[in-house]
């Protein structure tokens, strides 16, 4: 009887009394918690996976925006690839008369004779651009005395620790160490022009560097003159007319010199030209884009 359950129905036709073994109403019980837990446990993964859903509909919209991002720069850098290659092609076919100026052909110290170039009627943008260019002015701001012991070199005494600039835009060609504070830096600038600085007491640019006309190279030395020399190909310049030379007297290098003046403005003329359309192109791009 302890295994057995007594269950009694009274209705109008009398009681009934049923027996239930308690094996079954364990059975019944685990069976109704077991239900409850596949339905709580439904519930509670239906609502994991609606999370996991929003996290992955979320980065796919992330996906989407950034593979439309990387799909515009791609475009853009395209349109720039092709206007880039339409600009060396120009370049390009200047190569051969820029050899002419420069001498390249001949690696000669031929004078020319430019009687037929005024070089203070060019316009202030020209002028401009060839002082960026060519060496010019003083690569120190303050010095006791200048004096020039050879044909190539100017000697700079300086009674104070000085920056040192670089008098026209170029590449750093080399830079060059000979012991404590005596630095020695080479510039290689456009149409064969370089400029040397002597006897620094530090440097502050590396080979291969890109400078500015103006940009501070390095630093004089605190007991020591600065030695500043020009060359163009093989010819050594006058440092002399070219650290006095400015917009102002621009005709004091003189018209008869190694300088192809007539083609040089020339080449100048069409570089304008060029940057004149690349200002318009991307001005033109900047629209389309807004």
């Amino acid at each position: 009887m302890q295994d057995k359950l007594m269950i009694s129905i009274i209705d109008d036709n009398g009681s009934r009394q049923f027996s239930v073994h308690r094996l079954v109403q364990k059975v019944a019980l685990f069976t109704g918690i077991g239900i409850v837990s596949v339905v709580i446990l439904y519930f509670v993964l239906a609502h994991f996976l609606m999370s996991e859903l929003e996290v992955i509909l979320a980065n796919n919209t992330k996906v989407r925006e950034s593979f439309q991002s990387i799909y515009e720069k791609n475009s853009e850098l395209e349109r720039n690839i092709d206007y880039k290659t339409s600009e060396l092609m120009k370049v390009s076919s200047k190569v051969s008369e820029l050899e002419s100026i420069v001498n390249i052909r001949k690696h000669s110290n031929e004078t020319h004779n430019n009687q037929d170039v005024n070089l203070d009627s060019l316009t202030s943008l020209q002028k401009d651009m060839i002082l960026k260019i060519i060496p010019n002015g003083n690569p120190v701001d303050e010095f006791a005395t200048q004096t020039f012991p050879s044909k190539g070199a100017s000697v700079y005494a300086l009674a104070k620790v000085s920056p040192v600039y670089a008098t026209a835009n170029g590449i750093i060609d080399s830079v060059r160490v000979a012991g404590s504070e005596n630095y020695g830096i080479q510039i290689q600038h456009s149409y064969g022009f370089t400029s040397s600085y002597g006897h620094l007491g530090k440097a502050i640019v590396q080979k291969g560097d890109f400078v500015t006309k103006g940009q501070i190279i390095g630093y004089s030395a605190s007991n020591a003159d600065l030695y500043y020399n020009l060359r163009f190909i093989d010819s050594t310049l006058e440092v002399a007319k070219y650290t006095s030379w400015d917009s102002d007297n621009f005709a004091i290098i003189g018209s008869n010199s190694a300088i192809d003046w007539k083609s040089l403005v020339w080449a100048l003329d069409d570089i304008i030209q060029l940057k004149n359309y690349r200002v318009s192109y991307q001005s033109e791009e900047n629209i389309l884009t807004y």
